[in-house]
């Protein structure tokens, strides 16, 4: 990871970790560093997704929205799962650094 105090991570009750230097758990840490990296991934997604409804509203035509549609439906059902992955990741993060 390039910085590594570019995140916010609630750890439990108001505790908030800033830096990865913060995490007591090895563990912790290796899953924190993998949330960072997906949640990194799921904001280039949405950002894609965003682009690509933007393009489908502007299309001049049936053609182009019926070539996008699909394109979108597919980057939001792999959001909401990137979603889900990421919040299973925190938990485990959560877990693992406070059962220390």
């Amino acid at each position: 990871m390039a910085n590594d105090n570019e995140f916010s991570f609630d750890v439990a009750y108001g505790k908030r970790y800033h830096s990865l230097s913060e995490f007591r758990s090895h563990k912790a840490k290796d899953k924190a560093i993998e949330w960072v990296a997906q949640r990194l991934r799921h904001e280039q997604l949405a950002s894609l997704l965003a682009d690509n409804r933007n393009k489908y509203a502007a299309a001049h035509s049936d053609t182009e929205r019926k070539a996008l549609a699909p394109v979108i439906l597919r980057q939001e059902q792999e959001l909401e799962a990137q979603k889900a992955t990421l919040t299973a990741l925190a938990n485990e993060v959560r877990t693992l650094e406070n059962s220390k």
